[in-house]
């Protein structure tokens, strides 16, 4: 490198490796060079893991009180089964949760609060060798209904593929419905007059005045 007779705070020119450049282009390349050399020697340039960007949480459907939705399972994935959300309100006495349509055997599996991790975890569950499950939940179930936001998990339960005449069918259709029941105030009660009612299941076993 050869540099000229002019002072090397000034507007000076240097020769570098037959490249005429100005002092300050040098300083700069320089101070490249030893902030390469102090990242090697601490071995990463990576944030440290807390500032790092994370992966998104998954996002579900969500299914709404009333709704019937069209779904698909693909059997063929490692993961034979759809996620769903699913809000209960206050005010709701029985949740009802059903499939239909499906060609194969589907079950499900209903979690209050955070998506299902382990199906032994499920608050409730429908798993009968009936290929369109039916699950009902109320006041009087264990958990008791309450409200808040739930996971449902339907899923395909075997390992092999099913078959429709003896072919591979990955893909099983199903509709999915879910239903919710609100108490209806029964009547209005009058000081001094008797009321007789009767409490069943069909209305969460409890009434409303």
């Amino acid at each position: 490198m050869e540099i000229t007779d002019t002072p090397w705070y000034s507007e000076a020119s240097f020769v570098l490796w037959g490249i005429q450049v100005k002092h300050t282009a040098v300083i700069t390349l320089i101070s490249m060079l030893f902030t390469a050399a102090a990242i090697a020697q601490e071995g990463s340039a990576l944030p440290p893991a807390e500032l790092q960007p994370q992966a998104p949480a998954a996002v579900y459907p969500r299914i709404q009180p009333g709704e019937t939705v069209n779904a698909v399972i693909d059997t063929t994935r490692n993961t034979p089964y759809v996620t769903y959300r699913l809000e209960v309100p206050p005010s709701a006495s029985t949740i009802q949760l059903v499939i239909e349509g499906a060609s194969y055997d589907l079950d499900m599996y209903l979690k209050r609060g955070s998506e299902i991790l382990d199906y032994n975890e499920a608050d409730y569950f429908s798993k009968s060798d009936d290929f369109n499950e039916v699950l009902v939940i109320d006041r009087l179930s264990a958990p008791p209904l309450s409200p808040g936001e739930y996971f449902l998990d339907v899923a395909y339960p075997w390992e092999e593929t099913p078959r429709l005449d003896g072919y591979p069918e990955g893909i099983i259709p199903f509709t999915l419905s879910y239903r919710l029941e609100e108490p209806r105030i029964r009547a209005a009660l009058v000081p001094g007059k008797v009321h007789r009612d009767v409490i069943g299941e069909d209305g969460g076993m409890f009434c409303l005045y």
